[in-house]
């Protein structure tokens, strides 16, 4: 099974980073089925503005 956060160790700025990640996807999972769908399209703004700068 895929999760849907999937992150290497490698990944990110230490063990800070994974501490706030692991209490985004805490976060996450609370969350209703529109919520996850703003969710989706706020990150997708932010992928958008980032290739943009």
């Amino acid at each position: 099974m895929k999760l849907f956060f999937d992150f290497d160790e490698d990944e990110g700025q230490g063990d800070g980073n994974q501490l706030e990640l692991a209490k985004l996807i805490a976060q996450i999972k609370n969350l209703d089925v529109g919520e996850v769908a703003l969710l989706r399209r706020i990150l997708r703004e932010i992928e958008k503005w980032k290739e943009g700068r």
